[in-house]
């Protein structure tokens, strides 16, 4: 599906298609790319979203620092918040002592197979398809399974699976978006927590990808992930942003 794009200048809005998402929801689905918009309240541009979105299911993360005017343009075209995202930058503090991960091994998988994906997609409960009522919890849950289970590894989606006992005890999978490395699946099974699985995973991205611009998403309500977070050197927030679904069926 091509892009939409939506311009009364000089305000434009830039919804990137998304065809995995598509796939899954059986209708065609986009995400604002922020760096490819401008975000400015325009009578005309909020007039112009529910036809150029008809028939879509639609999405947008805007930063919280954004013009209010900008947050209300999105509700009167349809827009729901169902999210508020943190996102956290990695800062390494080398007088930190760092948790020991005896026992856990750590290997960058070059193509995915084998893993347990129906536990490590169940792992997920505090995502912002969780929240939208449109979805539903069981539907929500089976997204996280088939994203792993469909994930496919590459330059530039990295994915790294931890071992305990010689059996699967977690994952992460890295995403590269320009000078940034993005952690964006973090996955560890209820029967190895407290065993620093995470940190010996947060370890191996860090060895495997630079300290510098490596980066983390998670929703402010996840308090046990920020907690994780913080303990594993995430401890510079660059971003908050409110998260917005749009469904038009």
């Amino acid at each position: 599906m091509p892009d939409i794009v939506i311009e009364t200048p000089p305000a434009r809005l830039h919804f990137r298609d998304l065809e995995w998402d598509t796939e899954y929801f059986g209708l065609p689905s986009y995400m604002l790319d922020a760096e490819r918009s401008v975000l400015q309240e325009s009578p005309a541009l909020g007039q112009a979203i529910p036809a150029a979105l008809q028939g879509t299911f639609s999405a947008a993360r805007i930063d919280a620092a954004a013009d209010p005017q900008v947050f209300m343009m999105f509700y009167r075209s349809g827009f729901y918040s169902v999210d508020t995202e943190i996102t956290l930058r990695y800062v390494p503090e080398p007088s930190v002592v760092k948790p020991r991960t005896t026992g856990v091994h750590v290997e960058e998988f070059k193509k995915n197979e084998g893993l347990p994906y129906e536990k490590l997609g169940g792992v997920f409960s505090f995502t912002r398809f969780h929240y939208d009522p449109n979805i539903g919890k069981a539907r929500a849950d089976r997204l996280w399974v088939e994203y792993i289970r469909n994930f496919q590894p590459s330059a530039e989606a990295r994915l790294f699976v931890a071992r305990c006992d010689e059996r699967v005890a977690g994952c992460f999978t890295v995403l590269a978006k320009g000078s940034f490395h993005v952690i964006s699946f973090v996955a560890v099974l209820d029967e190895f927590k407290g065993r620093s699985v995470g940190a010996a995973l947060v370890s191996a991205v860090v060895a495997n990808c630079g300290a510098a611009g490596l980066l983390t998403e998670t929703q402010a309500r996840n308090v046990s992930a920020l907690n994780f977070y913080i303990r594993n050197g995430f401890r510079r927030i660059d971003k908050t942003s409110m998260v917005m679904h749009r469904w038009d069926k």
